[in-house]
Order: structure tokens, then C-alpha cells, then sequence
């Protein structure tokens, strides 16, 4: 796997729980995240974590602790001994909550999404894009866009990558629209 990943991300640092496994954690810059392919995709739903590397600081002191949606921004000129403390702070949260899942999806939340918004969401869960979506669907760009941020506004996601990372969670495969 760490093979497979390697091949993926430019600046990439994986922490393995076991050789066999999926990393508990992988290190990288957005560009690389937004690059996957969809084989990629399906492994990196896995991932406990992810660590991205931005060009500003989101936020105060953002290395010190974890996004909700398991997405951690850093600043790029961040320490070593900071990074690896951040990775630290990851691996042993996800030893407290071994048996919990990533919640950011619950059912509560996908009540609240629309019949459009749903089938967006599983048209970019399988790669496509909001230009191609607008062919299938008969609709304006700008629609496929409102519906899209929509269901990001309502299900608590603040960034494309954070929908990426939901969306590969597998979260909406359980959702289905009832009238």
C-alpha cells in the first residue's frame, strides 16, 4: 500500500500501523490530495487521517489540533519536531476512539439533504465533474454549484477537500430519498 500511495503523492510521509495496512496517517501538500485518481480514491477512504500542507496558516496554532473531519491544515513552513508532535496527537486520538467511525456524515444530517443534492453528491463521488454533471442532468453549471454547496453547508464542510474526503468515507452510501 505504501507503495501505491508513494506513487501518487509528491511529498508524501505515511505512518504505518502494521506493513499489511492502510496508513494511520499520510502527509501532503492540496495539490496532491485534489490530483487522486479514483483508484486512489477507494484506499485513501482508510486513512485515519490526513495532514495537508497549506501556503498560510488557516488559523492560530491550527498544528496543534485536529479538524473535525480528520483533515489537518498545517502551514508549510512548519518544524519537524512540530509535524511529528501534530502526528503524534493524531495517532493517539484514534487509539482513544479505536471503535469509533468518522462521524462528520451521521443520519441526522443526511435527512436534511434534497433528492438533487444527494444525486450531485454521488455523481462527484465517482469522479465527475460539475461541468459534466450539468450535461447529464439537463442543468446550468451554476445549479449543479448552489445544489453542491448546499449539501456542503449542511453537512457541516468547509472546503472542497473536506467534500472529497466525505464523499470517499463511503458516508453516502447509505443515504436514500424518501418522499
Amino acid at each position: 500500500m505504501k507503495n501505491l500511495l508513494s506513487r501518487h503523492f509528491k511529498t508524501l510521509v505515511s505512518i504505518e500501523s502494521d506493513p499489511e495496512s492502510m496508513p494511520l496517517l499520510v502527509i501532503c501538500d492540496k495539490q496532491s490530495l485534489l490530483n487522486l485518481t479514483p483508484k486512489m480514491r477507494y484506499h485513501i477512504m482508510r486513512v485515519s487521517a490526513i495532514i495537508i500542507f497549506h501556503e498560510k496558516s488557516l488559523e492560530k496554532n491550527m498544528s496543534s489540533h485536529v479538524h473535525k473531519n480528520r483533515i489537518v491544515y498545517v502551514d508549510k513552513r512548519i518544524r519537524p519536531s512540530e509535524l511529528l508532535l501534530t502526528a503524534k496527537k493524531i495517532i493517539n486520538m484514534k487509539e482513544k476512539n479505536k471503535s469509533t467511525r468518522y462521524e462528520i456524515g451521521a443520519s441526522l444530517q443526511h435527512s436534511a439533504l434534497t433528492k438533487s443534492e444527494i444525486e450531485i453528491l454521488r455523481y462527484l463521488s465517482v469522479g465527475l465533474t460539475q461541468q459534466k454533471i450539468s450535461e447529464i442532468l439537463s442543468l446550468s453549471p451554476k445549479t449543479i454549484s448552489f445544489h453542491k454547496k448546499n449539501a456542503m453547508r449542511k453537512l457541516d464542510l468547509g472546503s472542497n477537500i473536506e467534500l472529497f474526503y466525505w464523499l470517499c468515507s463511503g458516508e453516502l452510501d447509505g443515504v436514500i430519498f424518501i418522499n
